[in-house]
């Protein structure tokens, strides 16, 4: 358990950057005022040693221990892997010693705050500490389907694919199955993956949700509509406020209401109140003195 004990510091440069000091077990780490927002960031504190050289592949090693103050800036410390889309910025580190987290603390001197913890995505393979998965993907979605409702584009139908069956792998150290990355377009698409054309071993389920999924697609493409007059699929209205309806498309289809309400919730409070529309910088002023 770590013990948060602050002290507050100011250093004049060209702005004032307002740092905070907690003292950890491990030793000292100053983290700094986001001049953004009322938060203090504290990166790359280690929270265990990586097993390097003889202990490669073991177990993590407990964390270093410090005695002078740990500037805690951000690094842009990740842990090696394979770039494949790309999707890393140039300016990541890639290095072993990658066991570390990135902390921010509201300005406040209250305890017993709630944590909130974020474990990246990318199937512990890719990735790195930047919410992947919520802020790439759910809540743009979302806040796109807004923005063309509030723009009265209102033939919007969403869904939510949870299809799987046992020939879908566990989530790593659950065991729990479920839709991977790409799965709602391999079940449209021929085969089982992009380099498995055939279909030969799939399960009954699977083979009906791809008639299903397909089925769906077509009718959109062709009418704007998913479900036709007359179908045996569930009715499904276009998506109005709150998100609600949508349908989940699993081993059956249902007809559900407010996708995500909590997690849009979150998001939504924190664009409301940290987002700011960019604006350029000051155009600096330069002045010449002739001799």
């Amino acid at each position: 358990m770590w013990r948060w004990t602050f002290v507050l510091y100011v250093s004049m440069t060209a702005s004032a950057h307002v740092s905070r000091v907690v003292q950890l077990p491990q030793g000292p780490v100053r983290g700094y005022r986001d001049p953004g927002g009322d938060i203090f960031t504290f990166y790359g504190i280690p929270y265990a040693a990586a097993p390097t050289g003889v202990n490669k592949f073991k177990a993590p090693l407990p964390p270093p221990t410090w005695q002078e103050t740990l500037e805690a800036i951000d690094k842009g410390i990740i842990c090696p892997q394979a770039d494949f889309a790309p999707i890393v910025p140039k300016e990541k580190l890639m290095q072993e010693d990658c066991l570390i987290a990135n902390i921010f603390q509201p300005d406040t001197k209250k305890n017993n705050l709630p944590v909130f913890i974020i474990i990246h995505g990318g199937g512990f393979q890719i990735g790195y500490g930047n919410w992947l998965t919520d802020i790439f993907f759910t809540n743009p979605i979302l806040l796109s389907t807004k923005t063309h409702l509030e723009n009265v584009h209102d033939q919007i139908y969403l869904y939510e694919y949870s299809f799987t069956d046992k020939n879908v792998a566990l989530i790593p150290h659950t065991n729990v199955r479920g839709a991977e990355h790409c799965a709602q377009s391999m079940a449209v698409f021929d085969g089982t993956g992009l380099n498995q054309p055939d279909e030969l071993n799939i399960t009954l389920e699977y083979k009906e949700i791809k008639r299903t999924m397909r089925e769906l697609w077509s009718n959109f493409i062709t009418t704007g509509k998913p479900v036709l007059e007359g179908s045996p699929f569930p009715s499904w209205p276009a998506v109005r406020a709150n998100f609600t309806p949508y349908m989940s498309l699993g081993q059956t289809l249902e007809l559900k209401s407010a996708l995500l309400e909590r997690r849009v919730r979150f998001w939504s409070d924190i664009y409301d109140k940290y987002y700011h529309t960019p604006v350029p910088p000051p155009k600096l002023r330069i002045s010449y003195d002739e001799l």
